[in-house]
């Protein structure tokens, strides 16, 4: 009978393969630029398209509809490149300039004080606030960690004194485990 009675746990389970929870996927704009070509001047109809590319009829129409909006409210033609290519700047759009990002640093850096400074402490004192005035504390947070700043509390230990270091010492030589083999030793020696 083996001295171990648990039940054996698998460390290493069949590992499956992850199955996305959409079948959304973006569309390279080469193939934008087919669908409408074939939509609008080969009067293929959405579902023949949807059909050949492995995609939802919904959103070959919803792409559709943005081209065609999209050239309407820019004056481009429908073979216009600049119609199938990234749109630029995904995300929501920046909240701070670049000179108020470096004012920040600047002034939350300037001296010790500051330096030690909490976010919250920095924005609540309203030493940032004619910079910006509704920022917040995880934008703060990101801007001095995107300026090379560590995610960690603030602080500063002091160094000991020669005495400090002299009394620690004194109790790590009292509480060594090991003083009574080393004074063993000697006294064999």
């Amino acid at each position: 009978m083996s001295l171990n009675r648990r039940k054996p746990f698998k460390y290493k389970l069949t590992r499956t393969l992850r199955v996305s929870k959409t079948s959304r996927t973006e569309i390279p704009p080469k193939t934008r630029a087919f669908i409408a070509g074939a939509a609008l001047l080969g009067n293929v109809s959405h579902h023949a398209i949807a059909a050949a590319l492995h995609r939802d009829r919904s959103g070959i129409s919803k792409l559709m509809k943005r081209i065609e909006d999209k050239a309407e409210s820019g004056g481009f033609d429908l073979w216009d490149p600049v119609l199938f290519q990234d749109d630029i700047g995904r995300g929501g759009p920046e909240v701070l300039s670049q000179e108020q990002k470096d004012e920040i640093v600047r002034i939350t850096t300037q001296d010790r004080n500051h330096r030690e400074e909490e976010p919250w402490q920095a924005i609540k004192h309203r030493q940032l606030h004619a910079i910006a005035p509704n920022l917040s504390i995880s934008t703060f947070e990101n801007v001095m960690y995107r300026a090379g700043y560590k995610r960690r509390k603030p602080g500063w230990k002091p160094p000991l004194s020669s005495t400090q270091r002299q009394e620690r010492l004194r109790w790590a030589l009292e509480h060594n485990p090991d003083r009574y083999e080393l004074e063993w030793e000697k006294r064999e020696a």
